[in-house]
């Protein structure tokens, strides 16, 4: 549209003329080193949709518009890459979530892709592909601390790991659950020894009572549940 200023002014006739179109919204470029950038420009080129439709009509010259199919896949391509929009917004935003919180959107992210691996578009699935091989180079297993930060969080606990994990492969659940839990309790451990050990506690601090051991197993227990 901005290849020339002729072809610019072709195409705010065009979105005159067809009306109802919210022109707040600019069309967005494609970034390859800005995150969803994508995903705005395929979702601002729906708003104006018909107006490029309108002007290969009026310009004989432009010959980029997108066929019936091409726009079905770039909508099918705009809806995939929504949640990722989101989900990137919420991290990377000013919201500035608490810890508890990232397990579930980086689970999402693992989610969408397995759900889209399945496509039966070839060029969907093959873009799916490429993301979930990116995904587990970095998050082929999640960030143990990710995890704790979830079973620490009263409303999760270890079962709403145990559902989630459950959700994406039954047959790994059990081991990846083994795995936190043997990182809990070495968490556990190792908190009872800079207890003990630190140089400003006082003779009464520098041990555990068996009571207050039990307690704190007790409260280990009670993350599982």
């Amino acid at each position: 549209m901005k290849g020339s200023e002729a072809r610019l002014i072709t195409f705010i006739k065009c979105v005159v003329q067809v009306r109802g179109i919210d022109t707040k919204v600019r069309l967005r470029l494609n970034v390859r080193t800005r995150w969803n950038s994508t995903f705005l420009m395929l979702e601002s080129g729906f708003k104006y949709r018909r107006p490029f439709g309108s002007s290969i009509i009026r310009d004989r010259n432009f010959k980029h518009c997108l066929t019936i199919e091409e726009w079905k896949r770039a909508k099918k391509m705009c809806e995939f890459l929504r949640p990722f929009y989101k989900i990137t917004n919420f991290i990377l935003g000013t919201s500035y979530p608490t810890s508890n919180e990232y397990f579930i959107q980086v689970w999402k992210i693992e989610w969408l892709l397995r759900d889209t691996l399945r496509n039966d578009d070839p060029l969907m699935k093959d873009m799916a592909n490429r993301m979930m091989n990116k995904f587990d180079k970095y998050w082929s297993e999640y960030s143990t601390i990710l995890s704790i930060a979830m079973i620490l969080d009263p409303q999760m606990k270890l079962e709403a790991l145990r559902f989630y994990y459950s959700k994406l492969d039954p047959s790994t659940c059990d081991k990846k659950l083994n795995h936190i839990k043997g990182k809990m309790y070495k968490l556990f451990e190792e908190y009872v020894s800079v207890r003990s050990n630190s140089p400003n506690a006082s003779s009464s601090q520098l041990t555990c009572s068996p009571k207050e051991r039990l307690n704190m197993e007790e409260d280990l227990r009670d993350w599982s549940i």
